[in-house]
């Protein structure tokens, strides 16, 4: 039944006295106990995979206190809740089914070894009673909130194991010795989790009840109500028992009967009666058992082969030979490389701020994962070659390389990643660690690659490594109804596998509840970096390829991994969906499915959101078949409060915060504690209440394009385009960090991106020593002004020889008229000053002011005011349309000020008129403008 026991074998009582009903019903109390002659004889040796267990069902329901718990609460072990029952349900092999419930006395829990004893012991007598399993799997739903409940917990946690939020058994069991009246009775127990069972999307109890065609129990018909109700399970226990005792033991059946099921459906399918820790570990047993039914060979396909060695003894005083398992030399050789090949998904928002209304669709690939594994052919680990032949690296060869690259200006999205400590950055040129797949895409747009590195590994497409087993699993699921636990089993196990062949692959570590401390998530059985650097890269190819036939007037307003939204046509998405690639994607689809479909339509929407990446929401729905609700809606990242119940309320609320948001917003909600709280200081699962700031902000993964001002919802908005490297990315998402840190505000205005893009140049332009001390707030006009006025102390740049300007507060008038804000203390206090040559930002204000100035001053001149150093990068839109001119008046946004002129100002654009502009040829070059005079404007001199 496990690999292994726990070292230490816990001693319980045969009997426990309980309370079966709470005070105010009964205080009779009742003894159940269990005994030796009622259970199956110890084995002789131990079996793998024994057949025969109890399973135990068991929930608790509780209390927790009034308000949420404190830092301080949580720290000093205060933060618990009030047990008001402990319930069971058992199951036998035969069928036999009981249950039960007991409630414990004022501020007394339960032990863990109690719970068993007494479930066990309150099997009904019959005559025809088989004997008892000493084998137990001892079952919960989201354990982190039951097993605290136990009075051993201590104990427990010494043993059970972290996984993903719930406590588990993973290595060792639960060891009880139980002494009683005929004998001795050895009982192994292992905790299992429902919640790591259950498919994507129906983690919830009541989603496994309805699954099994066992609902929970419903408190009340209004929703809001019954919340209430869950949050004072007291009132109810009081009010009403026999509701609370059927809602509580439904809990437990619940988790009894989904148990039984998944170990009936490994019995079935993989021929073990055993209940695994995740759902996704019977994937993994399942496709190791397809390729020993294919009699092929684990080892060899994966890259290992098993070695022998000899090892001294020392206890024996000889040589042992032992095996061990090691990775075929040429693939260690290589692993490397395949590894740092690796990258997660492509996940970019392209738009910021509201788009246009128009019919936008969310497309995904169809099992986009499953059908990339599909394509891997067999591999010949012993047959490498080295290549720098971009013409090598094919869509579906195993190919890994280093290598620098260059798109072409004209393609939208290149489709090279480039890590960094922010994601995944997809830049016009640079260097990138990358397979087969996007080499071949990108080769197809024209970029110019040069292969610093590569490695293609020989593999036989006519035998696919997971083919079989995908096609498997996608059979057996076409048997079985909709929504059905067979048809979710199937999906789940189609859809992730894949994951568990990048599995400890990139350095993620993981909360271990034994160490008390973070640790490297280990690989998994059928870890492949080249199997999975493979299979991303295919996906994010067939993504790029798609992305890029797309028409230039179509916008692509963002993309989440195996999908995208967009506001292209059905007949375009049939053009773009033509490519090499795809096609590759559709010809296995078609293979694995017998439908050829590439893309799948999600959603709808009339008017989407857009923020950053993973963060979207819609303004306006769209309609869809079978879907009357049709809402895109992405938190990036952000938390409700659970009062917003439904999607169309989520998404209310995600709108309401982006257009009212401001620098000091912050997200103040109760969550419940962690792992690491339970854990480390002893508290129970309870709410405690966590503040965060919010930040709808945008990430910077690409540069702004064209700048909108929308008229519906007075907010900014921009698409984008990429950037020429990775180096620009890093240089302005730093600069904006560093922008935020001391003087946080949001970028909901144009003015607001015209101050941040005035901040990137001023700091671009300078060099290290000259952007010291540099105001983050019109930085480059403040700049030129302490320059000048220190300049006008010292006599430089001819600034006294003009008769007119001979007082501080002429100088200062001088400056203030020329769009430079400046008082007399301001020239004063430039005699303090030094002046620097060659130290000022060239921004646009910058020029423009001394283009003023250079009137009266001739020999005021760029060359020797502004800084000569390369600018990285800049923030500035290349297109800015309709842009007018005014001087006075409190307007929404703060615009940039042209010295001597006034302030230019966007005009507020509607809906169609963005769909138009955005449209234009990307070539298309607004109408010059001319400055007007200061009279035209009617300012007097």
């Amino acid at each position: 039944m496990q690999d292994r026991s726990s070292k230490d074998r816990k001693t319980i009582p045969a009997s426990v006295t309980l309370n079966l009903t709470p005070p105010e019903v009964s205080s009779e109390a009742c003894t159940f106990s269990i005994d030796a002659s009622n259970f199956q004889p110890k084995p002789q040796k131990k079996v793998a995979g024994v057949s025969d267990c109890v399973i135990i069902g068991f929930d608790t329901e509780y209390v927790t206190p009034d308000s949420p718990s404190s830092r301080d609460d949580i720290r000093e072990g205060r933060a618990k809740y009030r047990v008001l029952s402990y319930q069971f349900h058992c199951l036998l092999p035969s069928g036999e089914a009981w249950s039960g419930i007991a409630i414990p006395s004022e501020d007394e829990r339960m032990s863990m070894g109690e719970l068993v004893v007494f479930a066990l012991g309150s099997r009904p007598q019959s005559q025809n009673d088989g004997l008892l399993p000493r084998s137990i799997y001892l079952v919960g739903h989201y354990t982190k909130a039951d097993l605290p409940a136990f009075s051993d917990f201590d104990s427990i946690k010494k043993i059970a194991a972290a996984v993903r939020s719930s406590f588990v058994s993973t290595d060792a069991s639960f060891d009880f010795v139980v002494n009683t009246t005929t004998g001795e009775i050895e009982l192994c127990v292992l905790l299992r989790d429902t919640f790591l069972l259950a498919p994507a999307g129906s983690q919830a109890l009541a989603a496994l009840g309805e699954i099994l065609a066992i609902p929970k129990v419903t408190l009340h018909d209004d929703p809001a109500e019954e919340r209430r109700i869950k949050g004072r399970m007291d009132e109810l226990r009081s009010r009403d028992w026999p509701l609370f005792r059927k809602y509580a033991i439904q809990d437990a059946v619940i988790c009894a009967e989904y148990a039984q099921r998944i170990i009936r459906l490994c019995e079935l399918h993989l021929g073990k009666p055993r209940l695994p820790v995740t759902l996704t570990a019977i994937g993994v047993d399942l496709l190791l058992k397809k390729w020993r039914d294919e009699s092929r060979d684990a080892d060899a396909i994966l890259g290992r082969e098993v070695v022998k060695e000899k090892r001294w003894n020392k206890r024996r005083g000889h040589y042992q030979t032992e095996s061990r398992e090691v990775a075929r030399q040429n693939y260690a050789l290589y692993e490397q490389l395949a590894t740092e090949a690796y990258h997660g998904g492509r996940n970019e928002q392209y738009w910021f701020g509201p788009a246009f209304v128009d019919d936008w669709t969310d497309f995904d690939l169809s099992s986009a994962y499953a059908t990339g594994m599909a394509l891997i052919g067999t591999p010949d680990w012993s047959d490498f070659k080295h290549t720098l032949a971009v013409t090598d690296f094919g869509i579906q060869t195993l190919g890994y390389a280093l290598v620098d690259f260059e798109f072409p200006a004209t393609v939208r999205f290149p489709s090279l990643p480039v890590r960094t400590d922010n994601g995944l950055i997809f830049p016009r040129k640079g260097q990138s660690f990358c397979a087969a797949p996007e080499i071949a895409l990108a080769n197809a747009l024209g970029a110019k690659l040069t292969i610093k590195h590569g490695v293609v590994v020989a593999s036989d497409s006519r035998e696919p490594v997971f083919a079989s087993y995908i096609r498997h699993c996608i059979t057996e699921r076409r048997k079985y109804p909709k929504k059905s636990l067979d048809d979710l089993f199937w999906k789940e196990l189609s859809n992730s596998t894949y994951g568990k062949t990048a599995q400890g692959l990139r350095e993620k570590r993981v909360y271990d509840s034994r160490s008390m401390d973070m640790v490297p998530l280990p690989p998994s059985k059928i870890t492949n970096p080249y199997f999975a650097a493979y299979i991303t890269s295919f996906v994010r190819a067939v993504i790029g390829e798609i992305l890029n036939a797309l028409p230039d007037r179509v916008c692509v307003f963002s993309c989440t991994t195996d999908g995208f939204l967009t506001n292209a046509t059905k007949a375009e998405i049939d053009t773009a969906v033509q490519g090499p690639t795809a096609n590759a994607f559709k010809e296995t689809r078609d293979l694995l499915t017998g439908e050829p479909t590439v893309l799948e339509v999600k959603h709808r929407v009339r008017c989407p959101l857009g923020w950053r990446t993973r963060g979207q929401a819609t303004l306006i729905e769209g309609t869809l078949e079978q879907k009357p609700t049709n809402i895109v809606l992405a938190k990036g990242g952000l938390r409700l409060d659970d009062g917003f119940d439904t999607l169309e309320s989520r998404n209310a609320e995600i709108v309401r915060m982006f257009f009212a948001r401001t620098p000091e917003d912050r997200l103040t909600f109760e969550s419940l504690t962690g792992i690491r709280d339970i854990i480390e200081f002893d508290t129970d699962l309870v709410w405690k209440e966590v503040s965060r700031r919010v930040n709808m902000e945008y990430d910077w993964k690409r540069k702004p394009d064209i700048l909108f001002d929308h008229e519906d919802y007075k907010h900014c908005a921009f698409s984008t385009v990429p950037w020429e490297t990775v180096d620009q990315f890093i240089a302005v998402r730093g600069l904006f960090e560093k922008y935020l840190d001391s003087d946080p505000h949001c970028i909901r205005s144009v003015g607001d991106l015209d101050s941040f893009s005035v901040y990137v140049d001023s700091q671009m332009q300078l060099s290290d020593q000259d952007r010291r001390y540099l105001r983050k707030r019109s930085g480059d006009l403040s700049r030129l002004r302490k320059a000048l006025c220190a300049a006008w102390h010292m006599d430089l740049l001819g600034l006294r020889k003009n008769p007119a300007i001979r007082s501080a507060q002429q100088f200062a008038d001088l400056f203030t008229a020329c769009g430079v804000g400046c008082s007399r203390a301001n020239v004063e206090n430039g005699s303090k000053q030094s002046f620097t040559a060659n130290s000022i930002p060239p921004t646009e204000s910058v020029l423009a002011a001394i283009a003023k100035l250079n009137v009266l001053y001739p020999d005021l001149v760029t060359e020797t005011l502004c800084a000569t150093h390369h600018a990285l990068a800049t923030v500035k839109p290349r297109r800015r349309p309709h842009l007018r001119l005014h001087t006075r008046g409190d307007w929404y946004y703060r615009g940039i000020t042209i010295p001597g002129i006034g302030r230019i100002e966007p005009a507020l654009q509607p809906s169609w008129e963005l769909k138009r502009i955005f449209e234009q040829p990307r070539d298309y070059v607004d109408p010059p403008r001319r400055w007007l005079t200061r009279q035209e404007y009617g300012l007097h001199d």
